[in-house]
């Protein structure tokens, strides 16, 4: 027995709907849910047909506001499909047309994954509109030092502003009209007490995992993630720096009052007050006014109208402080279908937990088909901070005519006083965000950068890991004998994959990497893949939401271990231009590396922060980086860029080595990309025998065994989710299992340099097999070569030479396996050896 069960979007009940007696519910599934989640085109059905019964009018009406001439297309209601009993569909319904006729009529539906639900509610809100109340904070020297502090793990392990914000030292350009201190060496630079650096060059970077969990909490969704708790993750911060200062911008530089908007809306809309009947009654307050147009809204407080609909998404703001708010309300509505006045009641509403903050009530609505004008009807509210707050109206149905149409021909909200932040020294994170930005904009962000699969798991729920680690973690199942051997079967190659992969950054015009483009023609840190398969065509390019971090010396110029982003602009060509030109920056990551010892041209030195007017010395530096952090050997750190390139604090350092195989297409991309470009890899179509539950408890990631070898799904087409039915598959082979992956976490510590091998004895002549092929060592055919070292026994940390007095070390990058042993090693500096892999 197939069963439909539908959720209320007013009660929040489920209702089993009637169904008809030739019902089929067919399901399409496509390898797309897990390419972008956000566009999803998968797990959806057909259309098909619920009756006009009695129990099915009065929930389409009530819920999806149905009468004779209209309905709400917009609007979504969980839906949960049984088969005898056990659940083989959760998601949810959608309306697609009614369909009236003599024989009573149907509604024709659709049904959808919950996770399309996620990206259009994470859409709304802007990252401006989360509540960043508890990190409201003044400009500081013990502000600042307090976030050096963190040292790896959760921000919800700290308290205060450690671990959520930080403020690493970074070169953002200098601003004239303000006091500065220089990047330079020497008496005129910030290692001299008298030009120590301002707390207005320090800008603020947010945790990444806070402001995710944020984004989420304000969409009332979950998720569950290995990878988004190691520390590899929970170490990443972005930059939160809109304005084309040298610094955070305190609200004492804004020029006026910037908690103020102004909205309103000319559009014309119709609340219908009978078929279906009117709900909204005295203080319920279900529908918010529509609110579409933005005057004035300098903090980006306030989040638009999404649709024409009072029950829609948008027309709310979050307070950037608590305190008392005073608001102005404007409209203008007629009357139809009426018998009597309407009277009106508005208030100001807590979006989320429906908390009256205060309200106006019984506006009267005449009569008549000349509209009633109210203008400035002010309102006071104490809010909190940090919540969404809308303006709501409701009918009285204790007087006047409760069902009468009313037609809205104008409404305006005005924020018009509230509590002062120009004058304050406070940091408010609302300010420093750019505001254009959405917490699905950074969702997608991190999920692309990273290659991270997005599955619903569970109600309001999703599952969160890479990509390797989601197809390692499936179940192996046999559908031998499912295979319909009559039918056609189609065995073909992977002739439609891209050529080319391009991953990259969005483009900055910040100096570095302005140079970088100028000398590599691409941003920081792309990767890309050139498939040498003549028969693939087309291009793929990922363009990140993050920009690049291109690292350099402290001026770009001298040799020192004190490495900062350069994010100003390339100077204007002019006499009296400014060689280092703020400006404001897009969203970038960086690893924070802990407090680093801060030296020059090999010396150790101190630089100077101003605390008030008092100059304060420190030996180490707080870092920033797309680095995880600063080693003297190769891939024992991470990479933020798509491909490890060379930095430009690598022409003025050679201490550290900044080669890495760890870098995010090695640890993310890899995987996914080397599998579906094996000779090996074919796409496979053949029709197979499935049941409800069958097509149900398949997942993308399960190995499916049939003709003799293993394949993933890619796409199912017309699964039947009512019966038993032939459906056509595709899948893909898989060549190889995946591998597990180690993710390279920050140090938040200085990195000790390896001990120079000393020679006090006579060296010890010892053969190496040397090639550029691994397997050639392994399988001792390379060449041989004689060199001499500090150890009898060769291991981790031995030196070796070209001569016998230890005077000449072997070339870095050169691989060797002593004769007799099966480790393999690689010199770095000054002919010190390290294993790299064991034949």
């Amino acid at each position: 027995m197939v069963e439909l069960w539908l959720k209320s979007n007013i009660t929040n009940e489920w209702v089993s709907m009637d169904l008809g007696a030739d019902l089929a519910i067919s399901l399409n599934k496509s390898f797309e849910e897990i390419e972008d989640f956000s566009t999803i085109k998968s797990e959806y059905t057909k259309t098909f047909e619920l009756p006009q019964t009695f129990t099915n009018n009065n929930f389409f009406r009530s819920c999806f506001m149905v009468n004779s001439s209209n309905f709400s297309d917009a609007i979504i209601v969980g839906a949960v499909v049984k088969y005898g009993g056990a659940d083989v569909f959760n998601g949810n319904l959608r309306l697609n047309k009614i369909i009236n006729n003599e024989n009573g009529g149907s509604y024709e539906v659709f049904l959808t994954q919950s996770i399309s639900s996620l990206s259009s509610t994470l859409q709304n809100i802007k990252l401006v509109n989360l509540d960043f109340s508890n990190l409201t904070h003044e400009l500081t020297y013990d502000n600042i030092v307090s976030t050096w502090s963190y040292s790896g793990g959760s921000y919800t392990n700290y308290s205060g502003l450690t671990g959520t914000l930080l403020y690493p030292l970074a070169h953002y350009g200098y601003d004239d009209a303000q006091y500065y201190g220089r990047f330079q060496p020497g008496s005129s630079g910030f290692t001299n007490s008298g030009n120590a650096l301002a707390t207005t060059q320090f800008a603020p970077w947010l945790n990444v995992k806070y402001l995710l969990d944020a984004s989420f909490s304000a969409a009332s969704f979950t998720y569950t993630s290995d990878f988004l708790n190691t520390d590899y993750f929970n170490g990443l911060f972005t930059l939160t720096k809109a304005n084309t200062g040298m610094g955070a911008k305190p609200a004492k530089d804004s020029s006026s009052n910037a908690n103020l908007f102004i909205v309103e809306n000319n559009t014309p809309f119709m609340d219908i007050g009978y078929n279906p009947p009117r709900y909204n009654f005295n203080t319920d307050y279900f529908d918010g006014f529509i609110l579409t147009d933005e005057l004035l809204d300098p903090l980006s407080i306030f989040s638009p109208s999404q649709n024409s609909t009072p029950s829609g998404r948008g027309h709310f703001f979050t307070p950037a402080v608590a305190g008392v708010y005073k608001f102005k309300v404007s409209f203008s509505a007629f009357l139809q279908n009426a018998f009597l006045p309407v009277y009106l009641n508005f208030a100001i509403k807590d979006v989320d937990d429906g908390t009256i903050y205060n309200q106006v009530q019984g506006l009267a609505i005449f009569n008549s088909t000349t509209p009633t004008e109210y203008t400035d009807i002010y309102i006071n509210a104490t809010l909190p901070a940090g919540r969404r707050v809308a303006l709501y109206y409701a009918v009285q149905d204790t007087a006047g005519d409760k069902y009468a149409d009313i037609v809205f021909m104008y409404q305006k909200w005005e924020l018009w006083t509230s509590p002062i932040i120009s004058l304050s020294d406070n940091v408010l994170l609302q300010q420093q965000i750019p505001a254009e930005i959405t917490c699905l904009d950074l969702f997608k962000g991190i999920v692309n950068h990273f290659n991270l699969v997005v599955l619903p798991d569970g109600e309001n729920n999703f599952l969160i890991e890479p990509w390797d680690t989601y197809f390692s973690s499936g179940n192996t199942l046999d559908w031998s004998m499912k295979l319909d051997i009559s039918q056609s079967q189609i065995l073909e190659p992977t002739t439609t994959l891209n050529k080319e992969y391009i991953l990259t950054f969005k483009e900055s015009n910040d100096v570095l990497s302005a140079y970088n483009i100028e000398d590599n023609n691409q941003v920081f840190g792309t990767y890309r893949l050139v498939d040498k398969e003549p028969f693939h065509t087309g291009t793929f390019k990922q363009e990140s939401i993050f920009e690049p971090l291109p690292i350099s010396t402290f001026d770009d110029a001298t040799e020192s271990n004190i490495l900062i982003p350069h994010l100003y602009e390339l100077p204007q060509k002019s006499e009296n231009s400014n060689p280092y030109p703020p400006m404001a920056s897009g969203l970038r990551l960086g690893w924070y590396n802990g407090m680093l010892d801060a030296t020059i041209t090999g010396s150790s030195v101190n630089w100077y922060m101003l605390s008030g007017a008092t100059a304060v010395a420190h030996s180490t530096y707080p870092a920033i980086s797309h680095l995880s952090s600063y080693e003297y050997t190769q891939s024992s750190f991470s990479d933020l860029n798509y491909k490890n390139q060379y930095d430009f604090w690598q022409r003025w350092n050679d201490s550290y080595v900044g080669y890495t195989s760890h870098d995010v297409f090695g640890d993310f991309w890899f995987g996914r990309l080397s599998t579906i470009y094996e000779p090996d890899t074919k796409f496979f179509t053949g029709m197979f025998y499935l049941t409800p539950e069958d097509v149900k408890n398949i997942n993308y990631n399960d190995k499916v065994y049939f003709k003799e070898a293993y394949w993933r799904l890619y796409e199912m087409t017309d699964a039947d989710i009512t019966s038993e039915s032939l459906v056509e598959c595709r899948f893909l082979k898989i060549p190889y299992d995946l591998p597990s992956r180690t993710y390279i976490s920050p140090t938040y510590q200085q990195s000790e340099p390896p001990n120079i091998p000393v020679v006090s004895a006579s060296t010890y002549s010892i053969s190496f097999f040397e090639d550029v092929s691994v397997l050639n060592m392994c399988n001792e055919t390379a060449g041989i070569s004689v060199y001499y070292s500090n150890c009898s026994i060769i291991s981790d940390g031995c030196s070796i030479f070209t001569d016998t007095t230890a005077t000449s070390p072997v070339s870095e990058g050169v691989l060797v396996k002593p004769v007799g042993q099966s480790t393999i090693y690689q010199t770095q500096e000054n002919g010190l050896l390290v294993s790299i892999q064991t034949c």
